[in-house]
């Protein structure tokens, strides 16, 4: 098999973590001695054994004297220093493993290709860039984090035939049952979720992951005039939220936090990320909060589902303008990734 055909391999067993590893970048690692597999793993949880580690781990008692034969395929350059864990470069050279192809550079500062200098200054052969344009794309939303020091953020919205949003004092639903379970997969792989004063207080939304495996993301309301009902299902029912305010509000649940600050998005993103370690983020409505973040530039990506219902009036849908990274049919629904930046 060629490098491209294991490196493959490497990409599938990272997605596999989809939103789990927090704040981290999702990695995958194949561990090869003469063609065959003996080790593989993936990064699977915030503050958990990096890919490498897992892939090394993961060789049988039997094969473990192959390692000093074998070579690792890793979708990102492997860490130097301390963090929650110690460095996987060490133990690579603990292992002497020969050589190691990575698919791309870390973007973080700390390491930006400095691994691979200290395996290469230690004997071992670095080949790097194989599937690198898709290596980069897999940690899209950890090179936002790093480099913009916010979440990755996605705008979720559904949209008539004739491209209105909804109505504008009344609640309509336009997708599908279909597209109902992939937003609350969608949930489940995000961190957090956002919506304005509006939107809670039509739709009155729970914003929980009910239909699919997995977690349900931190809710965030901006509510800055704190108009929403105390009787709303946000305020109401037992689970945490956020809400963003210019002035305290009493008498809400323990669960219920809130942050009194200045609405400025940029600012509330960073907090997100840096109190919160939200990575990544859906921001589902309503449509003057969606075009707030894209008239800031705060979007990474748009999933839009196009539906066959047609309105004939009211508010017409944002206007989404970048890269077609993807797109799939969800019964009569059509699903349209598209990202701000292609990677």
């Amino acid at each position: 098999m060629s490098h491209e055909e294991y490196m493959w391999r490497c990409i599938y067993l990272a997605s596999m973590a989809n939103g789990g590893v927090g704040i981290n970048p999702n990695v995958g690692a194949v561990i090869v001695h003469n063609d065959v597999i003996i080790g593989e793993g993936y990064h699977q949880q915030y503050g958990g054994p990096h890919a490498e580690i897992n892939a090394i781990n993961s060789v049988s008692k039997e094969n473990l004297w192959k390692l000093s034969e074998a070579t690792l395929y890793v979708t990102l350059e492997p860490c130097n220093h301390f963090g929650l864990t110690p460095p996987c470069c060490d133990r690579i050279l603990k292992e002497k493993m020969p050589h190691v192809v990575v698919g791309c550079e870390d973007p973080n500062p700390k390491m930006a290709g400095s691994s691979l200098k200290k395996l290469q200054n230690n004997g071992v052969h670095v080949t790097k860039g194989v599937l690198q344009k898709e290596c980069q794309s897999l940690i899209h939303p950890f090179r936002v984090n790093i480099t913009e020091k916010r979440p990755f953020v996605t705008l979720k919205f559904a949209q008539s035939k004739d491209f209105y949003f909804g109505y504008s004092h009344e609640q309509v639903w336009l997708s599908n049952a279909y597209s109902k379970i992939w937003s609350h997969q969608l949930r489940s792989r995000n961190h957090a979720i956002l919506i304005g004063t509006q939107t809670a207080l039509i739709d009155n939304p729970s914003l929980t992951n009910r239909l699919y495996s997995g977690k349900s993301p931190l809710r965030v309301v901006i509510d800055k005039d704190n108009q929403i009902p105390i009787t709303h299902q946000l305020l109401n029912d037992e689970e945490p939220l956020l809400t963003i305010n210019q002035k305290h509000r009493a008498g809400l649940k323990p669960q219920k936090e809130q942050w009194t600050m200045e609405v400025n998005l940029i600012k509330l993103l960073a907090r997100l990320y840096e109190e919160k370690k939200v990575g990544r983020m859906i921001v589902e409505g309503g449509a003057m909060t969606i075009k707030s973040f894209i008239e800031n530039g705060l979007w990474d990506q748009a999933a839009v589902v196009n539906t066959s219902k047609e309105l004939r009036t009211g508010i017409e849908s944002p206007q989404i303008k970048g890269v077609l990274k993807s797109q799939m049919n969800l019964g009569n629904d059509h699903l349209t990734f598209i990202n701000k930046i292609f990677c």
